[in-house]
């Protein structure tokens, strides 16, 4: 009897799920189902008797390995299996190995802001100055080393560039003060490990036997310490399944490197190879789209695409005459395909190469009370009244963390002053005592002033009673924490509800909640806090999606990796953007652009449009320049729509000015986003992203001679009498009802809303398909013949 989890299996995902033993790569196409095999891999390994122990699955996003975890439940049942991230992984073997590099086992796992506040330390340390290079850039470069396991004492013997040699400055401060403070940084996690697997053979060996069967998800994105921690594991027993597609390595920027899926065939001559090329998601004009792009990229494995379903519309390519006209439009097109059904709000994700992209489609949102989630924004665990908190718990679990005493000492002030902390340092210093005990002497000692002192001494009482309780619920130490520190009351103080006071509160209510969440999902092997401040450290963008709300998504195409959307939109396809400047002059770089494209085309299922504008401001990114990966899709086969003409924000003036007729626009007309009083015929509407200054401002308008319009208003004689109040005239345009616009054509109206005047139909176009809202006041409309 064929168990369930292989009926309805193609022939290569059945191949890939029941070849478990010896190495094995699936290439695996967008939208293949390889999450499916992956799961159903692991339930077959248990069917044919594998301890489930050990079996390691690792992926890189949480979410991913939810989603991995949830399917395997309901294939097998719970189980010993190991799925997680990567970072989560190696937290754990270094947990139990950290006296193997120097630490204890509860160090503390910075982010971010923690790990740039560890390097200002380093480099005041260092007596450097950031004269010639900035911080962002040190952390980037150190970053980037320890991503290739170049430890400082190997930048010691090589021979190095100018911009080199300053981070080797630092670099050495940077890591001992991490280990003072009994700290790792996130690339830490990885090199750490990676250490210990190659200068530790017997315990290598030892982990290759516990963990016989390893599978790895996205292989293409692994960096050299990834790829050095996989190949050490698989030595002895080298069962390692990779799943990947080098056509979606896009985190080059950050240490993956493509070579590693290539090294597989060097390193496993034996290696097996399937390849899945059927997909599920997209349809076949999706599919070509992408197709024809990724052929440019000469550095790949070839493979098809092969679409499984039907056909669909064709992909649009729109270009606009601003971002705003861009934004505006689409959230035009979600709104209406919303209200005739054709799509959930769910349904929709628009991407764009970098965060700094999303503001204007936000108010266009915003502006029709559409809902939306906001993915790789503001993090919520880096947000300053969760970091004030998080910072008292991770000093109660790991005593020798400067980063979080530095933070937590004074917050909420206490007058404790700067220069009473920088006494203690040096006392610290001196004596080579941790930071905490030099405070207590401090207190003790008298070695500030009686002020400073009392405080000091308040401060290490409330520090006291919360390690008190250090192994019970979280719920109950972020709950003694609040009220010994009085932070809610703090919060409340810090300003009325528009400055932010209340948000601060209620993300307080946030973490208690998702405390209690924890709390209950607690294993007995981890004690609360240290599972509560892993899971901190350890988010990651996309793992905030949340893909059952019912709302529009908007993310970074990094971000969107993985996901999948009804209908897509791609915003900003421009030189300069997508591909990125700092692309240009590598053409290894303009392949990951490309493949970075290519993922998102492929979140799409059934409607795709991918769009640019001739002007983004006057900022100078993107210069109106359409991408140059534009230039290689089938355009034959998608639908161009040029929005420049019809409902350009700007109107190069011809002497025709009946084309602007001011006394024909309702100023309380929905579609105008300004006020009669604010209006003015002499100064331009520039698109808000513009930074230059006024006076240029008036000076490039005077010169170019534009005549201001109102976004999505053509006013020209109407069809019915706008003076007559008779409403019947206006009710003859009914959903359905066909319609001539002297400048689209021919078209349907597919909705309606409002009544008299102030009645606004939507109408779907049939030259181009697009859809597109008038007030009928403003439209000249004719109702077609027969």
């Amino acid at each position: 009897m064929v168990p369930s989890y292989l009926e309805n299996l193609n022939a290569a995902q059945a191949e890939a799920v029941r070849t478990i033993h010896g190495p094995l790569m699936v290439l695996a196409g967008p939208g293949s189902g390889k999450t499916r095999v992956i799961t159903c891999r692991i339930a077959h390994m248990i069917q044919q008797g594998i301890e489930p122990s050990r079996i390691v699955a690792l992926t890189f996003t949480n979410k991913a390995a939810q989603e991995m975890r949830g399917r395997l439940e309901q294939l097998v049942g719970p189980s010993d299996v190991w799925l997680g991230t990567f970072h989560g992984f190696c937290v754990r073997l270094l947990r139990r190995y950290a006296r193997l590099v120097g630490l204890s086992e509860n160090f503390s796992i910075y982010d971010v802001d923690d790990s740039q506040s560890a390097l200002k330390a380093a480099i005041r340390r260092a007596n450097f100055e950031l004269t010639h290079v900035s911080l962002s850039k040190l952390a980037n470069r150190i970053s980037f080393y320890k991503n290739r396991l170049i430890t400082p004492e190997i930048l010691e013997g090589e021979s190095l560039s100018s911009d080199e040699y300053q981070v080797s400055q630092v670099y050495p401060y940077y890591q001992r003060e991490l280990l003072s403070s009994g700290a790792v940084d996130f690339d830490d996690i990885l090199m750490h490990v990676a250490t210990i697997l190659r200068t530790s053979p017997e315990l290598r060996a030892q982990l290759d036997a516990r963990f016989q069967y390893m599978l790895v998800d996205e292989y293409q994105d692994t960096n050299l310490a990834q790829y050095v921690i996989v190949r050490h594991l698989c030595v002895d027993h080298p069962n390692l399944a990779a799943t990947g597609d080098p056509d979606q390595s896009i985190y080059g920027w950050r240490g993956a490197s493509i070579k590693n899926v290539s090294n597989l065939e060097r390193d496993y001559p034996e290696l097996q190879t399937v390849r899945l090329e059927m997909n599920y998601r997209s349809t076949p004009e999706v599919l070509s789209t992408a197709d024809c792009l990724i052929q440019y990229n000469t550095y790949r494995k070839q493979k098809t695409l092969i679409p499984q379903r039907d056909g669909g519309e064709k992909v649009r390519l729109a270009v606009y005459p601003t971002a705003r006209r861009e934004a505006e439009d689409v959230a035009d097109q979600i709104a209406i395909l919303s209200e005739r059904g054709q799509f959930e709000l769910r349904d929709f994700g628009i991407l764009y190469r970098t965060n700094a992209h999303s503001r204007l489609i936000e108010q266009a949102l915003l502006r029709r009370q559409i809902p939306y989630q906001l993915v790789g924004g503001f993090r919520f665990y880096l947000r300053k009244e969760i970091k004030d908190l998080i910072s008292y718990l991770q000093l109660v679990y790991n005593p020798d963390d400067d980063v979080a005493l530095r933070r937590a000492i004074n917050t909420p002030a206490r007058g404790i002053g700067k220069k009473s902390i920088e006494q203690v340092q040096e006392h610290a210093d001196s004596t080579g005592k941790p930071l905490l005990e030099a405070f207590r002497e401090a207190a003790q000692f008298g070695l500030v002033n009686a002020r400073a002192a009392k405080a000091i001494g308040k401060f290490l009482k409330i520090y006291d009673q919360i390690s008190s309780i250090i192994h019970g619920p979280l719920l109950d130490l972020l709950n003694v924490t609040v009220q010994l520190t009085g932070y809610r009351e703090y919060l409340e103080k810090q300003g009325e509800p528009e400055e932010g006071g209340n948000d601060a509160v209620a993300n307080l209510d946030e973490l208690l909640a998702e405390a209690a969440e924890l709390d209950a999902e607690a294993a007995d092997d981890k004690p609360a806090i240290e599972a509560f401040l892993e899971f901190a450290a350890l988010q990651a963008d996309s793992d905030k999606f949340n893909a059952g709300a019912d709302c529009v998504t908007l993310m970074t195409l990094h971000a969107a990796k993985g996901l999948e959307f009804g209908a897509v939109y791609v915003l900003a396809v421009e030189e300069n953007i997508l591909p990125h400047s700092r692309s240009k002059d590598d053409p290894m770089e303009i392949e990951e652009e490309r493949r970075l494209l290519f993922v998102g085309i492929t979140r799409a299922k059934e409607r795709l449009q991918l769009s640019y504008a001739k002007r983004r401001g006057f900022s100078g990114q993107g210069s109106g320049v359409p991408s140059s990966f534009l230039l290689e899709l089938p355009r034959d086969e998608m639908t161009l729509v040029d929005e420049t003409e019809a409902s350009s924000d700007y109107y190069e003036g011809t002497g025709d000015q009946e084309y602007f007729d001011t006394s024909k626009v309702s100023w309380d007309d929905e579609i105008c986003q300004v006020s009669e009083g604010e209006y003015d015929q002499s100064e331009p509407m520039f698109d808000d992203a513009c930074q230059l200054s006024e006076e240029e401002m008036a000076a490039r308008a005077q010169s170019k001679k534009l005549v201001p319009r109102i976004p999505g208003v053509i006013p020209a004689s109407v069809l019915v009498d706008p003076a007559n109040d008779d409403q019947a005239q206006w009710e003859q345009f009914q959903p359905g009802s066909e319609v001539v616009h002297p400048t689209f054509g021919q078209g349907s109206i597919v909705s309606s809303s409002g009544h008299g005047k102030k009645r606004s139909v939507s109408i779907s176009f049939s030259a181009d398909g697009s859809l597109r809202t008038f007030r009928l006041s403003h439209v000249e409309l004719t109702l077609a013949s027969g």
